[in-house]
């Protein structure tokens, strides 16, 4: 007859700790690795904010000391030029540049990559689940003119 109490040999649970680590650490390296990425996305997106409100503040005051606003084009370099300054890697795209209003101008900024000049962002742990770039946009608008009360 067996007893109850009977100690097990201690070499049968050799290696159950390292499968339980194994699978623990896949999550953690997952999860970490999105966390990464989508970082970086965010980061992105705050330059682009900064990068399409310094533009559409600058045309807003170039437009209300000229009153010369009608072609966005002509004011499309001064635009790409500021955007690129407000951007750490020193590029981004200013895909539109529009007057909705007689006294407003609206600037959109885009993703574009410092390294490649491509209109995306290469992600650097999400092409494990399929998704290798992505693009992020920031819209601004200014208002120029007097004030119309106080």
């Amino acid at each position: 007859m067996r007893r109850l109490n009977r100690k097990q040999d201690p070499d049968n649970e050799r290696g159950a700790v390292a499968v339980i680590v194994a699978l623990a650490m896949a999550a953690l390296i997952g999860c970490a690795a999105i966390a990464i990425d989508v970082g970086a996305l965010y980061s992105e997106r705050a330059q682009l904010q900064s990068a399409s409100d310094s533009a559409a503040l600058a045309i807003a005051q170039e437009c209300s000391q000229t009153r010369n606003c009608t072609d966005p084009a002509l004011k499309l370099a001064t635009a790409q030029s500021l955007a690129n300054a407000n951007s750490n890697d020193g590029a981004s795209n200013i895909s539109s540049l529009t007057y909705p209003t007689s006294n407003s101008v609206t600037a959109t900024a885009t993703t574009k990559d410092g390294k490649t000049g491509a209109g995306f962002l290469a992600l650097t742990f999400a092409p494990i689940l399929g998704i290798n770039t992505d693009t992020v946009s920031a819209t601004s608008t200014a208002q120029f003119g007097s004030p119309a009360r106080g």
